[in-house]
């Protein structure tokens, strides 16, 4: 094998003028590329990040929304049921002290008409006597005719 020297410099000068022209204009475009995607990419991951985490957020924020309004939602419920409570009470108060007006009215009327029901008793009985005193005074009666005098106007006092 022949090895010539000069030969192989030549190889060699133009190995490293390639590597020098390869690494001047198609190594760093090359490079700058790969550098701008990796770039573009890490941007875009920290993008979804960001993303994710407004979504997180804005999750939290609706939940929270929500258990609020729910508390709300029970403590109005809450506060409906305390005031139809409040209102039963005062409905059933009313009632009682309409119920006690009432009652005291008819007593007083069953009173006024248990005293208008005696009075006119009296006056009927003692129409009756008068009326039987008449008649006995009238006739001269003996006892058992008396008797049955004084018992026909007792029936008719019953009627």
């Amino acid at each position: 094998m022949n090895l010539d020297i000069s030969q192989i410099i030549i190889q060699i000068i133009a190995f490293l003028l390639m590597l020098w022209v390869l690494k001047r204009f198609g190594w760093k475009p090359l490079i700058n590329q790969l550098d701008d995607r990796q770039a573009r990419i890490k941007g875009e991951f920290d993008a979804i990040a960001a993303e994710r985490q407004a979504v997180q957020n804005l999750k939290q924020s609706y939940e929270d929304k929500l258990h609020k309004s729910d508390d709300e939602a029970r403590r109005k419920i809450q506060e409906g049921i305390g005031q139809g409570r409040r209102i039963a009470l005062e409905i059933e108060e009313q009632a009682q002290a309409n119920g006690r007006t009432i009652l005291e009215r008819v007593r007083r009327e069953a009173r006024n008409e248990i005293d208008q029901a005696k009075d006119q008793l009296k006056s009927d009985i003692v129409q009756l006597v008068i009326t039987t005193t008449e008649k006995v005074l009238q006739q001269e009666l003996d006892r058992p005719k008396q008797e049955k005098l004084i018992k026909d106007m007792i029936e008719k006092a019953k009627l």
